[in-house]
């Protein structure tokens, strides 16, 4: 059974495997699984360690059929009116 309780605020993981610093929380996992070959079969282990930064990166909006001809269109224009650009039209 699993439950969910609203954190306000941050939260510490104790951990041997866990390490925090300034900049970053260094984590490290052991990923265990078994090869068979044959009638053979042998553990293995693959040692990992992940690194998240801990300052919060700013956050963008993706928008639903961005990949077609209007999205691109749209967003090219949009970036097109931030930077600025100009070009000739047909007339000059």
């Amino acid at each position: 059974m699993s439950s969910y309780k609203n954190l306000d605020g941050t939260f510490k993981v104790e951990s041997a495997n866990c390490k925090y610093t300034k900049d970053s929380i260094i984590s490290d996992y052991s990923y265990d699984t078994t090869v068979v070959e044959g009638n053979t079969v042998k553990p293995q282990t693959t040692k990992m360690q992940f690194k998240t930064e801990r300052n919060v990166g700013k956050t963008g909006v993706m928008l639903v059929g961005l990949g077609g001809n209007n999205g691109c269109t749209c967003v090219a224009g949009a970036i097109a009116n931030k930077l600025g650009l100009t070009w000739e039209t047909k007339e000059g």
